[in-house]
């Protein structure tokens, strides 16, 4: 549906495979990856999903940090102190939808206040529920720091952009997150009011999610060199 759904690349699977026929480089690659007998959306679908399946991205600071720690909660010895400030800042106000350890989901669908109205109605264009307009997908943030822009329509450009949004630009949407609500009022949005060195902590702990390896690996290259 990523490929068909005219707000993201919009192009039926015919065509799809149609262009990618024209292309003598993938009418080698798919006679070697799948035999003589051509290409078809489902050898495309295939393709892809092996591709999707093959992004395993676990070499991280964060990760070398919690493998001596065993601890999420703990301050790693391999940080800079701002960079544990921030990891703290991390567990206490974000982990609970994007998961603790970055690799188990806790979360998979939440409004996270973006607006107050919702152009895009998110999850309830599918179901038709009201109770699902303005929700989306919870993302886990490994290598988040290099793979901007950031939200469902890409509104914002910088980290720092979305940390502002969290610290004072949740909007009051019906459907939004309780976790992004007051936790003493429970009605108005949740404001954490970082200061500006605890919104570069946090920052700093997100750059600790880029896997330096992962985005050099040879298998993700350009094709056509």
């Amino acid at each position: 549906m990523t490929i068909q759904d005219d707000i993201e690349m919009g192009m039926p699977m015919h065509e799809v495979v149609a262009r990618i026929q024209t292309i003598p480089h993938y009418q080698v690659l798919f006679r070697k990856a799948f035999g003589p007998s051509g290409i078809t959306e489902d050898r495309v679908l295939e393709a892809i999903r092996e591709f999707l399946n093959s992004f395993v991205s676990v070499k991280t600071k964060f990760d070398e940090g919690l493998a001596r720690t065993n601890d999420p909660f703990s301050d790693f010895d391999i940080f800079t102190s701002q960079e544990n400030i921030g990891k703290r800042i991390y567990m206490e106000n974000c982990a609970s939808c994007h998961s603790h350890n970055l690799s188990t989901a806790v979360e998979n669908l939440a409004n996270n206040g973006l607006d107050a109205y919702y152009t895009d109605q998110g999850r309830a264009l599918v179901t038709g529920i009201s109770q699902d307009e303005g929700i989306f997908k919870v993302p886990f943030l490994r290598n988040i720091a290099i793979t901007g822009p950031y939200m469902h329509d890409g509104r914002f450009n910088t980290l720092e952009e979305v940390v502002e949004h969290y610290n004072s630009g949740i909007e009051d949407h019906p459907n939004l997150d309780f976790r992004l609500r007051d936790p003493f009022t429970l009605t108005s949005p949740k404001r954490l009011q970082l200061t500006d060195s605890q919104k570069q902590s946090l920052i700093a702990f997100l750059h600790t999610l880029t896997d330096e390896e992962f985005v050099a690996d040879v298998r993700f290259m350009d094709p056509f060199r």
